[in-house]
Order: C-alpha cells, then sequence, then structure tokens
C-alpha cells in the first residue's frame, strides 16, 4: 500500500505534490480537531446527564418517602408524572415497594419486568447508575433508595437523544469550517507553487538542453533562496562538466585497459587452479605468460631448499633445452639476483650481459618476473622474445601480479602433492595393520583350530569314557557327565571363535561360501532370521584383501544388529552391478540418527569407522540409511576392475590362442 502511494507521489508535479501537503495538513488537523473535541464533548455532556439523572432520582426519592408512608397512591402518581414534564430528557419514572412491586409508573401499560430487573441498588449503597440500550438509544437509568431503602427505590430514566444532537450539530459546524480553511489554503498553496516551481521549470529545460549534449545551456537564477543557489551550483557543474569530458575519456581507456588486465589474470587464475601437480601448473602458467606477454619462449627456475640455488623446473619455445636442465645453478647469477632483490618484474637485455641464457638462444631480449607466495620468492619465470621492446609500468604490474598467482598455484600444487604422499602413506600404513591384523586372525585360529580343539576333542572323549564306566561311583559318573557337557560347551565356543577370527571356507571357496558359513552360525547363535541372496556372483573371486574387507564389513555390521538394533529379521544381499559388486546389509530393528553418530566421540563409533576405512582401503565406498524405529541399511561398493581375480574375455581369448 505504501509503495503504491509512493508510485503515485513521484508520478505528480511538485505544484500537485505542495498542494497536496496542504490540503492534507489542514484536513489532517481540522478532522483530528473535530474529532477530539467530539470525543471531549461526548464525554462532558455524558458526565452532566449522569449527574442530572442521579439529581432526579434524589428528589423524586426525597418527595416521595412520605407519601409512601401515608399510602398516597395519588400523590405517587402526581410526583412521578410531574417529574416527567418538568425535565425535557426524563423518557420514564417509576417507584418500586419495599416488596419489589412497582407503586407507581410512568408507562402506558404496564412496567416492562426486563426494565424492572436491570439496575438495582443496595439500602447502604446512595444511588446506582446503569446504562441501557434502547430502540431510543443510550438510557442513562438512576436508582436511589427511598428512606434507606425501607420505603423502596426511586427509579428514573434519562435519554441522550438531545446530547447526540448537540454533538452532531458540533461536527457539523468544525466540519464546515475546515472545508473553508482548505478551501483558502488550497488557494494559497497554489499561488505558493507558482512562486516556486517557475525557476525549477527554466531549470528543467536547461537540463534537457545539457541531457542533449549541449554543454553551454545555463541558468538565469531571479532569486537569492534555495532555488537561486541550485541554479549557480548548476552553472558551476556544466563548467565543470565541459571540462571533465576530456578527462573522462581518458578514464575509460584507462579502465578498459585495466579491464582486460583483470581478465587476463583472471584468465591465468582459472588456468592454473584447474591444475594438480607442480608440473603441470608450470606448464599452463608459462604457456599463458608467453601468450599475455607476446614472448616466443620461457623457462622457470625454482629455489632449492637451501634458498642458496635455483634449478630449471621447466621451460616452454626454446629450440633445445637449457645447459643446466638437469643441475643446479646459484641464484646470485645475472640477472636472477635483481630480481630476487627488488621482488618484481624487471625487463632483460642482452647488450649488457645480463643474462647469458638470452645471447645463447639467439633472443633479442626479455622480462624476469618472480613467482611470490606468503611475501616469499619461490623462483623465476624468465620470458624471452626475438626482438626487444620497452615494457609500460602497466604491464610490468600485470606481470608481477600474474606472478604472484603463479606462486600461490605452485604453493598450493606442492601442498597437494604432500597430501597425496601422505595419504598414499597413510593408505599403505593401514593396509599393513590391517594386514597384520588378518594374519594373527589366521594364526589365533589356526591354533584354536589345531591345538585348543583337539585338546578340548580329547577331554571330551576321556569324560565321556569316565561317564560310561560301570567300575566307577553314579555320582562319579554323574560329574563326569556333566563336565563332559561343560567341555563340549567350550568345544562350541572355541569352533565358533576360529569361525569369527577366520572362517576357513573364505579362504578355501572364496567371499560367497564364506559369507553363506557364518550366516548359518549367525542364526543358530543368536537366532535370528537371515535372508541370504545372491545375484551374478556364480563363480566370483575377489583378490584376498577385497574378499576380506567385504566379510569383515558385513561382520561387523550384523554384529551390530545383533548388540543395537533389537531385530525380527536381517537381510544380506550380494550384488554384481555393472563394474561394481554391490553388498546390502538390511534389518527391521530400531534404527538410530545418522547425523548424531557422526558427531559423537570417535570410540563410540569404531565399528562404523572401521567399515568405512576397509571399503576405502579397496576402492570402494560405504553408505549408511537408518532412521529412529525403521531399521538400518548398510550398502557397500567395491569396484571389480581393481579387485576382481577374474580375467577380460579378450585377455583369456589371447591366452588360449598362445
Amino acid at each position: 500500500m505504501i509503495s503504491r502511494l509512493l508510485a503515485l507521489a513521484d508520478g505528480v508535479g511538485v505544484q500537485t505534490k505542495i498542494m497536496g501537503i496542504v490540503v492534507g495538513l489542514i484536513l489532517m488537523l481540522g478532522l483530528g480537531a473535530t474529532y477530539e473535541l467530539r470525543q471531549h464533548n461526548a464525554v462532558a455532556l455524558g458526565h452532566e446527564l449522569d449527574e442530572r439523572a442521579v439529581s432526579i432520582a434524589r428528589d423524586l426519592a426525597a418527595r416521595s418517602t412520605d407519601l409512601i408512608l401515608t399510602n398516597n397512591s395519588f400523590g405517587l402518581y402526581e410526583l412521578a408524572r410531574d417529574t416527567l414534564e418538568n425535565n425535557q430528557d426524563v423518557r420514564y419514572v417509576f417507584i418500586i415497594g419495599p416488596d419489589g412491586a412497582p407503586l407507581v409508573h410512568t408507562f402506558g401499560g404496564s412496567l416492562p419486568r426486563e426494565l424492572l430487573e436491570a439496575n438495582t441498588v443496595s439500602p447502604q449503597a446512595r444511588y446506582h447508575l446503569e446504562i441501557l440500550s434502547s430502540q431510543e438509544g443510550l438510557i442513562r437509568d438512576a436508582a436511589v433508595p427511598i428512606f434507606d431503602g425501607r420505603a423502596g427505590i426511586a427509579r428514573v430514566g434519562l435519554s441522550d437523544r438531545r446530547i447526540q444532537a448537540e454533538l452532531e450539530s458540533s461536527t457539523r459546524e468544525l466540519l464546515l469550517m475546515t472545508g473553508a480553511v482548505g478551501l483558502a489554503g488550497l488557494g494559497i498553496a497554489y499561488l505558493l507553487t507558482l512562486v516556486l516551481t517557475r525557476p525549477i521549470s527554466e531549470m528543467v529545460r536547461v537540463v534537457r538542453g545539457v541531457e542533449q549534449g549541449n554543454l553551454e545551456s545555463r541558468v538565469h537564477p531571479r532569486t537569492r533562496d534555495e532555488i537561486g543557489v541550485l541554479g549557480h551550483a548548476f552553472n558551476a557543474m556544466a563548467e565543470s562538466l565541459s571540462k571533465s569530458m576530456a578527462q573522462t575519456e581518458e578514464y575509460n581507456a584507462r579502465l578498459l585497459r585495466r579491464n582486460r588486465e583483470l581478465s587476463a589474470l583472471n584468465m591465468m587464475a582459472s588456468a592454473v587452479g584447474q591444475s594438480r601437480t607442480l608440473s603441470d601448473v608450470l606448464g599452463v602458467a608459462l604457456d599463458r605468460s608467453i601468450q599475455l606477454s607476446g614472448t616466443s619462449a620461457g623457462w622457470v627456475w625454482l629455489l632449492e631448499e637451501d634458498r642458496e640455488s635455483l634449478h630449471l623446473a621447466y621451460h616452454l619455445g626454446l629450440p633445445s633445452p637449457p645447459s643446466p636442465l638437469h643441475g643446479k645453478t646459484p641464484h646470485n647469477c645475472c640477472h636472477c639476483r635483481s630480481v630476487l632483490a627488488n621482488c618484481r618484474a624487471t625487463p632483460i637485455g642482452t647488450a649488457d650481459g645480463r643474462c647469458r641464457l638470452l645471447e645463447e638462444k639467439g633472443f633479442g631480449g626479455g622480462i624476469g618476473i618472480p613467482l611470490v607466495a606468503k611475501g616469499q620468492v619461490l623462483g623465476i619465470m624468465k620470458l624471452a622474445m626475438n626482438e626487444p621492446r620497452e615494457f609500460s609500468t602497466e604491464e610490468l604490474e600485470l606481470l608481477s601480479a600474474v606472478g604472484s598467482q603463479i606462486g600461490v598455484a605452485i604453493e598450493n600444487a606442492r601442498l597437494w602433492e604432500e597430501l597425496l604422499r601422505r595419504q598414499e602413506v597413510q593408505r599403505q600404513l593401514l593396509d599393513n595393520i590391517i594386514g597384520a591384523q588378518e594374519e594373527e586372525r589366521k594364526r589365533v585360529a589356526r591354533e584354536l583350530h589345531d591345538e585348543t580343539s583337539q585338546l578340548l576333542t580329547s577331554l571330551v572323549l576321556g569324560l565321556d569314557g569316565l561317564a560310561a564306566e560301570p567300575m566307577l561311583p553314579e555320582t562319579a559318573r554323574e560329574r563326569a557327565g556333566r563336565l563332559r557337557e561343560v567341555a563340549s560347551g567350550a568345544l562350541e565356543e572355541v569352533h565358533h571363535l576360529a569361525l569369527e577370527l577366520r572362517p576357513s571356507a573364505l579362504d578355501d571357496a572364496g567371499l560367497v561360501p564364506g559369507i553363506s558359513r557364518y550366516l548359518r552360525e549367525y542364526r543358530l547363535r543368536h537366532g535370528l532370521e537371515v535372508d541370504f541372496r545372491t545375484v551374478g556372483t556364480d563363480g566370483l573371486r575377489l583378490i584376498p584383501a577385497a574378499e576380506t574387507a567385504v566379510f569383515r564389513i558385513v561382520q561387523e555390521a550384523l554384529t551390530n544388529v545383533a548388540r543395537h538394533a533389537h531385530a525380527q529379521g536381517v537381510t544380506v544381499l550380494l550384488e554384481r552391478r555393472g563394474p561394481n559388486l554391490v553388498t546390502v546389509v538390511e534389518d527391521d530393528g530400531c534404527g538410530f540418527d545418522p547425523e548424531a553418530v557422526a558427531v559423537s566421540p570417535l570410540r563410540e563409533r569404531l565399528g562404523l569407522a572401521g567399515m568405512a576405512e576397509r571399503a576405502a582401503l579397496v576402492g570402494g565406498r560405504l553408505a549408511l540409511e537408518s532412521r529412529p524405529g525403521q531399521g538400518t541399511t548398510v550398502f557397500v561398493t567395491v569396484p571389480l576392475a581393481e579387485n576382481s581375480l577374474e580375467r577380460p574375455a579378450n585377455e583369456e581369448a589371447q591366452s588360449a590362442t598362445r
């Protein structure tokens, strides 16, 4: 709404705005004053009517006391009628006896029951005033006890019609006065706007002339007020505008040149930002720098860690590699010293022997650019040209900025290569740790199977023989039988522990049989329904590391189901999907909030972290889906190209041919 009003105001002239403001202020003040006076008068007249109602009711109560005590009904009627006729605003009068029955009233028919109960007063109160609503408007109903209520109650009702009539009359008079003042203000505002808008109209005419290119147009101020000051200021502006046109054109030319420089910097930043390795960064940077500077060749020297010598890291456009390509050179030779000292792009000459390499390769000149990152010089990039030329200050500043960008890219590339190296070392260490862990699992499982199981088997057989020996007492045979059961249980636990540590089927038959055998043991041990399905995995064998990783992930997922999920059933799926082996473990348990688990301490999510690390070691990835009350699903995707023992069909054909 406000925006529409502002848009409407913007579409009218100054004269209309001033006249509208004046008329609006007059109307606002007039209407506000009218409303305020009406409210004040309404309150004052209302109080006056209330006081009259109470006064008339008190007089009626005082005069009717003797008449009631003497049972003078005619006198009471005359008193009520006289009160009604002698008071202009009184609409009704009635007197109620001590028993609550009306003694006399001024209604033509019967006294309305609702009116009788509309206003009551206690004998201890002096009066009680109630405002009633009727078809004629509001009625002030005053009730006064007669002789402390022992003789009855006098009731008088006064109408506010006369008050409302007086308020309407005074309001009309104020509105007429406001309208008259508004018309007078409109006339005065019209005359005022004529005086104000005439110089503005002239200024608009001159401004339009300046807009069309006539900078010689001038305003002729006739007053000394703000508009006259504005006219003088406009004339001064027109004169300065005429003088600054040439400066603006020159500035635009510099701005265009600066935009081209920024475009070049952006191109360089985009080019080197897409490269990761140091060799790629240097190659792209050198190629783009040669294009940007209009040179024909270039090479990059980087400082060694001792910062006392340089080594040639890259070159481009040279007829043959520089002689120190595989060696080092001190950075205080020829032109390098001045570039490192000044830390800005510096032209290179050949006549004064400032760069021996330019002479050797037959170039006429060049420029040296320091490669800077974080305030530290990393090396020098030299650009060579066949014919010497002068470089402007802007070009040198641009090339210095390019050198800073390349320096940052070199630093990032080094950090990236260092990160990759550390990640590879970390991966190898983790791989070695997990490999050693699996080997230790194999050793412990083998010892449990070969030694501990045999000992327990011998113990079971011996106890079995004792339990069947007829020469022993019955209590001894019973104790031997119980010990045999304990030994058998221990043997089962050892078998289960050996299977948990390293199932023999995983090494002998592969991933699918190993998981299948583990799931049979899992059903018996935990009493859970497990649905195992395979799709497209017939004859599939992976490298041992991949089979171990997938098996351990399934094992950890099922262990979590048994410990935490409170599930009724579990589904395990192994499916070959294109180039990947997808493993899914899904349960119908209580589920959890993955986001809350992700931010929990590491010791509380070691199992999930270990599953993700095992998947990453074989180039796979692990995903988890779960919601409270909706179960949990674990997805593992392992690429077959890197982990499968199967050979491609063309490779098998070639082997058969040979």
